[in-house]
């Protein structure tokens, strides 16, 4: 029999990839027993799910009103993407700056090789989920777990929307994007960790204004 911790990570893990992918969307209330009884468990560690993604900022749990999954509007998601900047950039001057990269330099040429494989299939979804492959790894390498936590949080938040403005970035677009990916990777194995910083940092605010500008064109003002 599987114990309350395993059971709530279980909880914790259906619900937030339901939230994410938009199946429960924003604004709409999460019923506990509904997602216990398609888990086959009880309502206890689907509340402690509910909880520790409250935490996260991805619902809201009021007494009187219940829970809700948080809308993320075009501003939350600009400031988040700042958040998002900073960490990575981060990232990446640890990751340049550290001995023993070749395992993580090796994950990210395996993402911008599934990159530039979905450019020519022309396949989006493809190249968005190898591009979130791409952003995870640079935290994971930076070799600072707390670090690497705070920025996979924040970018678990900005998914759903990040996801709804890719979709609006054309693939000529994507293909710089995957050229871009490739110079960071250059100066990471190099070591240039100064250069490769601000490298970075100036690819991300570009890329973070492109999609905030995307969903502002699709007049969204929240998701």
């Amino acid at each position: 029999m599987k114990d309350t911790e395993s059971l709530t990570g279980q909880a914790y893990q259906h619900l937030k990839l339901e939230v994410l992918s938009g199946r429960i969307p924003a604004g709409s209330q999460v019923d506990a027993k509904a997602i216990g009884d398609a888990l086959g468990v009880s309502r206890t560690p689907v509340r402690e799910a509910m909880l520790r993604l409250a935490n996260e900022g991805v619902l809201e749990v009021n007494a009187r009103r219940g829970v809700r999954v948080l809308p993320l509007s075009v501003n939350d998601l600009r400031s988040i993407y700042q958040v998002i900047t900073a960490i990575e950039v981060e990232a990446v001057f640890l990751l340049a700056s550290c001995d023993t990269r070749d395992d993580s330099i090796a994950e990210l040429e395996a993402a911008t090789s599934r990159m530039a494989s979905a450019i020519t299939e022309e396949d989006g979804e493809k190249w968005n989920l190898a591009d979130e492959s791409f952003h995870r790894a640079l935290l994971r390498g930076s070799g600072n777990t707390h670090l690497a936590e705070a920025g996979n949080t924040y970018r678990d938040i900005a998914q759903r929307a990040h996801f709804v403005a890719l979709r609006l970035v054309p693939l000529s677009q994507k293909a710089r994007s995957a050229d871009a990916h490739t110079d960071l990777i250059k100066k990471i194995a190099a070591g240039d960790a100064f250069n490769a910083r601000e490298l970075h940092r100036t690819q991300r605010d570009r890329g973070g204004e492109l999609l905030v500008t995307a969903l502002r064109t699709l007049r969204l003002d929240q998701l």
